[in-house]
């Protein structure tokens, strides 16, 4: 039998329980921030974040979230530092239990490493004086040595050149370069003296007394000493 209203078709409706919409760009980059930062933070991170919505003065939570947010750039800075590290440190490592590293001679890395690497070897013979404490520059060229007894020597040691030596006349704990091999701090016996690259006595910081560790911070232009306990900063 005929009808006069007319046929329709219709769609059944997705189950809205099954339906996912698909994955926008935009939740895969929020994914990937999300995974980037999570990692940047367990490597670099300084522990648990600080919950500021428990906080009610406005200026402090403002602030909080200002270190927090700069807490969290420089952890995802050093994660993208580490790109730059293409080369890995070398290390000695014993073959079996019974080996020991100290045992190997300089002459047995030499025979191991590359050519470049093993021209740059150099031996230097200090007896008498010892023992000694050294320390590189920060581009790696120049080698300042102080012996305990008070010999201070530095060293340009790529080229072999020597570009002060002196002997203090007493007991010397540690020594320093400062911003660049012209400068160098040396920890004796009472106090703390500076020299230049030539070996001429520039300053004496008299309240540094009896230091027995030093570290220069080349990025505050400071000197940190350590005196038993105690840690204090001069210039």
């Amino acid at each position: 039998m005929a009808s006069d209203t007319p046929l329709t078709l219709t769609r059944p409706s997705p189950n809205p329980s099954t339906h996912q919409p698909p994955t926008t760009p935009t939740d895969a980059s929020a994914a990937e921030t999300k995974r980037r930062t999570t990692a940047a933070q367990k490597a670099y991170g300084r522990g648990k974040p600080i919950t500021t919505r428990t906080v009610k003065d406005k200026k402090l939570r403002r602030n909080l979230s200002q270190l927090e947010h700069q807490y969290l750039d420089a952890t995802l800075k050093a994660q993208d530092a580490e790109l730059l590290l293409e080369n890995s440190a070398g290390v000695l490592e014993a073959e079996g239990p019974l080996e020991r590293t100290y045992k190997v001679r300089q002459a047995d890395v030499r025979g191991s490493v590359g050519v470049e690497t093993a021209a740059k070897g150099f031996e230097l013979r200090l007896e008498g004086e010892g023992p000694y404490v050294g320390e590189y520059t920060a581009n790696g060229r120049g080698l300042l040595l102080a012996g305990r007894k008070g010999h201070v020597a530095g060293v340009e040691w790529r080229g072999g050149g020597l570009g002060c030596e002196m002997r203090v006349g007493e007991r010397v704990r540690d020594v320093k370069w400062l911003h660049n091999e012209q400068y160098f701090a040396v920890a004796q016996r009472r106090y703390v003296y500076i020299y230049d690259g030539a070996g001429v006595e520039l300053h004496c910081l008299k309240k540094h007394i009896e230091v027995t560790g030093m570290e220069f911070l080349r990025h505050h232009f400071l000197l940190a000493t350590v005196v038993g306990f105690f840690l204090s900063c001069g210039c």
